[in-house]
């Protein structure tokens, strides 16, 4: 037996007790036949307190709204914060995009200078030390190029 059905069975007994020790069921009933028979009393009393709970509700809502100017808007968080932190990420994003793209261009110039150096057809030892250079800055760019750093 769950603990909803455990539950559910002690206020139903509950229930049942207070009903039968108050004799609710008689106490509604003789309410429902003096209702029957004094139609206008009941009218009148139903209106005079629906205009007196309408009155006070009214009286309260004045009150507490004349002590604290209240704005609606309280309870909604503020958005600045989030929206300059999403422009901040899409200002870094960018960023990173224009630095990929200049090291994509300077990779494409080194291997243009090395492709022009090794169509030599006689290399000095300056031009051999120049293409080993070049060869190990294009490696360098070509690994920065694949880690995306």
């Amino acid at each position: 037996m769950s603990v909803e059905t455990k539950t559910r069975k002690q206020a139903e007994g509950l229930i049942h007790k207070l009903s039968t020790k108050w004799r609710l069921r008689e106490r509604i009933d003789y309410a429902n036949r003096w209702a029957l028979r004094h139609k206008g009393k009941t009218l009148g009393w139903t209106v005079g307190l629906l205009f007196s709970s309408l009155f006070v509700g009214l009286v309260l809502s004045i009150c507490q709204t004349g002590e604290t100017e209240q704005n609606p808007l309280t309870g909604i968080e503020k958005v600045k914060p989030m929206f300059d932190g999403l422009q901040s990420i899409q200002d870094r994003k960018t960023y990173q995009i224009r630095q990929m793209e200049g090291l994509a261009a300077r990779g494409q110039l080194i291997k243009e200078e090395l492709d022009s150096l090794v169509k030599l057809p006689e290399k000095s030892h300056e031009d051999s030390a120049r293409i080993i250079i070049r060869y190990k800055q294009l490696e360098t760019v070509v690994s920065e190029l694949k880690n995306g750093n």
